[in-house]
């Protein structure tokens, strides 16, 4: 059996230092048919390929490979490289193969489930999709665990000329194992067809435990750290926090403002407000201990924090942004400290931000202003958003100063050496109905350094907010209106 792959976004996330090494490191191919490397085609012509050709039972199958249009603002990926209108490349590539006599084709890549169904009902020579990047599972019947379902395996797409496209996807995480099975008549077009992912609950490998078993030990004393807990659910779910303030998303936002808190002449704080973009929080924590293998998983991509200096204008801009794709659940949705701003989502893309106010900066006592086009203000956020990540162009192309890797996502700052006890958390979502189908986020910077864990500012915080040992700490405000 022969193993196949298409790229997803995040195998852009370092770069071509982290690609090549991949790409020369792996045994299996790659299918990158919307892909064009540009000058960097002679260091991967060998690893990746339009389309490969299998034969079975005297038939030749097609398989084509393609990966999202966003990966340019959701990864690193490399100026050099471009990523093509999916659909023009698997047609093209697609169409060729068809004039070398192959009569099944399939897609395999890494668009999400609703761009997926797009491309299903646009592509006249593909038979089935094999996708990836919504995460979705899709299952026909009672799925065998916990994990909500998204349609049923597989999704059928009838084309207007009456061809059955097949669409399937497996969930997340190597948790699943999709099983398809087709039928097709001679003409090479679908006819019959059944099957489910499979949970992989089997029993461990005992070759794999063995080679694990020796760091194990050392991994789970790294992750089992307690570095603090909570009395509530932290809500880092991708269907709320892409979408509307979450007190996860409040949490990060706020814990970074904190950190950054440097008082100077005539200022409260140099740092006056924080954001994060929705898409980068990946899970949810439980009330009770936290753990530092939880705030891995809230935060797997090791990013740095950088202060953004920005002009009121850009800024206006970036929240326009931010909501620009609200209602698909983009990751550029922002969760905010120090900041508040009022859409109105009944208005166009582009006009939605009514109101917008950020903490002052040159001021003792820390208020909210309205937002001043020609005012500079220096903004805390991930270094994915100060390069353009998740579509912020207007971050990367207008930004006055950036000072680089005040902060650090990595598991650098989690370390035994901790002295100090983090506070317990206790969270409130507040609503306050506005009048114009408004969405209004408001924080207040409070809890400190829960996911930045950082040591140097644990003692003075606890200090002024809680004491030394516990404290209850409401550390949002929020308002959210539809």
């Amino acid at each position: 059996m022969a193993l196949l792959q298409a790229l997803g976004n995040h195998e852009f996330d370092d770069g071509l230092d982290g690609l090549l090494p991949y790409l020369q490191g792996v045994n299996h191919q790659q299918l990158c048919t919307n892909i064009d490397f540009g000058a960097l085609a002679s260091s991967v012509t060998d690893q990746c390929a339009n389309s490969v050709v299998r034969e079975l039972d005297g038939r030749k199958i097609g398989i084509m490979g393609y990966t999202t249009t966003e990966t340019r603002s959701t990864s690193n990926a490399p100026r050099e490289v471009t990523f093509t209108d999916e659909v023009a490349a698997l047609r093209a590539e697609a169409s060729r193969l068809r004039g070398q006599g192959v009569d099944i084709i399939l897609a395999v890549g890494h668009s999400g489930l609703k761009r997926e169904m797009e491309m299903a009902e646009l592509l006249e020579d593909v038979d089935i999709i094999v996708g990836g990047h919504s995460h979705s599972l899709l299952y026909t019947g009672d799925a065998p665990h916990e994990d909500p379902t998204e349609g049923p395996y597989p999704v059928v797409v009838r084309q207007d000329s009456g061809r059955t496209v097949l669409i399937v996807q497996a969930h997340q995480y190597g948790k699943y194992l999709g099983r398809l099975d087709v039928t097709f008549d001679d003409g090479g077009e679908v006819t019959d067809w059944g099957g489910n992912p499979i949970l992989l609950d089997g029993e461990q490998d005992e070759t794999a435990e063995a080679a694990l078993e020796q760091y194990r030990e050392q991994l789970v004393v790294l992750r089992n750290q307690e570095i603090g807990s909570t009395l509530v659910q932290l809500v880092g779910d991708r269907s709320v926090c892409r979408a509307e303030e979450c007190n996860l998303g409040n949490l990060i936002a706020d814990a970074t403002l904190r950190a950054l808190l440097t008082p100077a002449e005539g200022q409260w704080s140099q740092v006056s407000a924080a954001i994060m973009n929705g898409g980068g929080i990946r899970e949810s924590v439980a009330p009770g201990s936290v753990r530092l293998s939880d705030v891995l998983q809230i935060q797997p991509f090791g990013n740095t924090i950088n202060v953004v200096t920005l002009r009121g204008a850009t800024l206006r801009d970036v929240f326009e942004h931010s909501v620009s794709a609200v209602e698909e659940g983009a990751g550029r949705f922002l969760q905010v400290a120090g900041i508040r701003v009022t859409y109105d989502l009944e208005c166009p893309v582009g006009s939605r931000v009514r109101r917008l106010e950020v903490t002052c900066t040159f001021c003792l006592v820390p208020r909210l202003e309205l937002v001043q086009d020609d005012a500079e203000y220096r903004i805390a956020m991930p270094n994915f958003l100060s390069k353009g990540g998740d579509g912020y162009d207007v971050i990367r192309d207008n930004k006055v100063a950036e000072l680089n890797a005040v902060l650090n996502t990595t598991i650098a700052p989690f370390n035994p050496t901790i002295k100090y006890s983090l506070p317990t958390i206790s969270s409130f979502l507040d609503p306050t109905i506005g009048n114009e189908g408004a969405l209004v986020l408001w924080t207040v910077g409070s809890l400190l350094l829960l996911v930045l864990g950082l040591q140097q500012f644990i003692g003075a915080g606890i200090a002024a907010f809680a004491g030394p040992n516990s404290a209850f700490v409401r550390f949002s405000i929020t308002d959210v209106t539809f």
